[in-house]
């Protein structure tokens, strides 16, 4: 009968062992785990930075696109106000030349009491027996009153009187068959004047 002795493990043995065992249960393992880890940080922050640098670029674009728009906005802005700075001058220089060709004389004549006494008499011979009435101006009602009433209306066929009221500037003749105003104050000769020589005279100042 024989006795089989199974040799005690070594110290050293069992250290190796559980050094062998460690690792690959344990730190092996952890190493595989830490490298899918951060091959997976590795991917995650590659999307991110790729997806900050489109945002980036649209951000960019954006801005370029929002500076172009201000840009041409701008020089949207300037065009129209040069040119409404440019209409103003224009419409200022009409009005001081229109004021000197017709203004001031329409002015001069207006208040001439025998050019008026004229007038008023051409203006009621069309009248052809109408019933009418002449308004005068305060200016010249107490100078021409009496010629008017004399000369004028007694001697014409139609049915004249002088109104109580009156005019800024000049004269008018009321059809009252009409209900129409022969308007001849100094405003409206003015504006029909300058009606006349205004398209002239914006060709002379800005088209030549």
């Amino acid at each position: 009968m024989s006795n089989t002795t199974q040799s005690p493990q070594t110290f050293e043995t069992k250290m190796q062992n559980i050094s062998e065992y460690l690792k690959e249960r344990v730190l092996d393992p952890a190493e595989q785990e830490k490298k899918n880890i951060l091959a997976e940080a590795r991917e995650e922050s590659s999307r991110i930075l790729e997806e900050a640098r489109k945002e980036a670029g649209k951000i960019v674009a954006e801005a370029r696109e929002h500076a172009e728009r201000e840009k041409n906005s701008l020089h949207s802005a300037l065009r129209i106000a040069s040119k409404q700075a440019i209409d103003t001058l224009k419409l200022a220089l009409e009005k001081s030349v229109l004021k000197q060709l017709v203004a001031e004389p329409v002015s001069g004549v207006i208040s001439s009491e025998e050019v008026v006494k004229s007038f008023i008499a051409e203006v009621i011979k069309t009248t052809a027996g109408q019933s009418a009435e002449i308004m005068i101006s305060d200016d010249l009602k107490n100078k021409i009153s009496d010629y008017v009433k004399n000369e004028i209306i007694a001697k014409s066929s139609s049915k004249i009187a002088l109104s109580a009221e009156n005019v800024p500037s000049g004269f008018a003749v009321v059809l009252s068959d009409k209900q129409l105003m022969l308007d001849f104050t100094e405003e409206s000769l003015i504006e029909l004047l300058s009606g006349f020589v205004r398209s002239e005279l914006r060709e002379y100042l800005f088209e030549k």
